[in-house]
This record gives C-alpha cells, sequence and structure tokens, in this order.
C-alpha cells in the first residue's frame, strides 16, 4: 500500500477531519484553507504528491484506505471514485495556491 506522506497527513488529517463538513461548505472550501493557512510551496508540494498518488497502480478501494489511513473523513462517492478526487483535488490546491499567492503580492 502507498507510504504514508507527513504533508499528505497534515492535509487530511487536520483538513479532512470527520468534522470537516460541519466547518466548511465542500471540499473546495476545505482546500482553499489548507492553502489559506500553509506557506509556500507546501500547497503545491502537496498537489504534486496527491498526483502521484492518485498515478499510482492501487485499485480505487486501495487508494480510499491509503487516505483513510492518513486520517481522511470525505468520501468522493462511488461514482466519482478517489482517483478522481485526488486529481481534482491537486488541481484545486493548485488553482488556490497561484490565486491566494497573486493576492499577496499585489
Amino acid at each position: 500500500m502507498a507510504e504514508l506522506d507527513t504533508d499528505l497527513e497534515q492535509l487530511f488529517g487536520a483538513y479532512f477531519h470527520q468534522d470537516w463538513v460541519v466547518e466548511h461548505a465542500s471540499w473546495q472550501a476545505v482546500a482553499e484553507q489548507f492553502v489559506a493557512d500553509s506557506s509556500a510551496p507546501l500547497p503545491e508540494h502537496v498537489a504534486t504528491k496527491l498526483r502521484e498518488l492518485s498515478q499510482s497502480p492501487f485499485s480505487d478501494h486501495e487508494l480510499g484506505q491509503a487516505v483513510q489511513a492518513m486520517g481522511c473523513y470525505y468520501w468522493p462517492g462511488s461514482v466519482l471514485g478517489y482517483r478522481s478526487w485526488l486529481q481534482q483535488l491537486a488541481a484545486h490546491l493548485q488553482v488556490a495556491a497561484a490565486n491566494h499567492s497573486s493576492k499577496r503580492t499585489r
């Protein structure tokens, strides 16, 4: 199974914890909060790690187990699946990080 990664554990355990749905309206809002709370280049690094994880040879079920082992309580549903969600999460983190960075330089 996928080796646990401390940066991914931080994202999943600290932001997608069991009460994430009480604190945020969507998984996208969780990702944006992670970016707002993080220093560059952490969000970009985490996006890369998410892409690597999504490209692993593991089944969607195994990816779900790996993500849950890192403290994630988000379930993307049976239609989307973990592989697609990890790819979307990586893309969203990258866009949010770029937007956050441009706001700081204004």
